[in-house]
């Protein structure tokens, strides 16, 4: 039957399901897109900030190699801590590096400071690293290997390096050897 404007309730039943459909339609498309985009974003953080912390802590590595200068601790808690000692004003100084809270962070104490995890600058949002030496069987402490994740599940995303270390191993007891006085720097015009 017809109504006042000449429209049959059977056609107006059709637009507003029309009109539902594509509400719908576009409900579920942004929906989905909008995970999909959270997704992607999740990832490329999780990748980038497990290379920012490899990167940061070979930077780290490499600039302490030398007799004592690197150190693998445990931390109270059982985490894995990178001890680098470096010396200021002829005194040792110990470089922390960590993982507490899901952050990885660093503290500079003197040799003789407990550490503080709470206190620690931060450098990147990872959820693990696993520190192990990693050189041949008669000289473990030769190399050192890095590996750092971050995500969980299939976004999981992790970094791994192995770093030769070029000085002496350290040994328990023995005092890291303190770097040269002085640097000796020719410029050639």
């Amino acid at each position: 039957m017809r109504g006042r404007w000449g429209a049959s309730f059977l056609e107006l039943f059709f637009v507003a399901a029309l009109l539902l459909l594509f509400g719908i339609t576009t409900y579920t498309l942004v929906s989905v897109g909008g995970n999909t985009y959270r997704r992607v974003m999740e990832k490329r953080d999780d990748s980038a900030n497990s290379r920012v912390a490899l990167s940061y802590m070979t930077t780290q590595i490499r600039q302490h190699d030398r007799t004592g200068g690197v150190q693998i601790r445990s931390l109270p808690d059982g985490g894995d801590c990178l001890v680098l000692t470096d010396y200021y004003d002829g005194e040792p100084y110990e470089l922390y590096v960590y993982l507490y809270d899901g952050v990885l962070r660093e503290s500079l104490l003197p040799a003789a400071e407990p550490l503080e995890p709470a206190y620690g600058a931060e450098i990147a949002n990872i959820d693990g690293f696993k520190l192990t030496y990693a050189g041949p069987a008669e000289e473990p402490e030769r190399a050192v290997r890095l590996n750092v994740w971050a995500g969980q599940g299939s976004n999981r995303r992790e970094n791994a390096v192995t770093l030769r270390l070029h000085a002496d191993p350290w040994q328990p007891g023995e005092t890291p050897a303190a770097p040269p006085a002085t640097l000796a720097v020719e410029i050639i015009p």
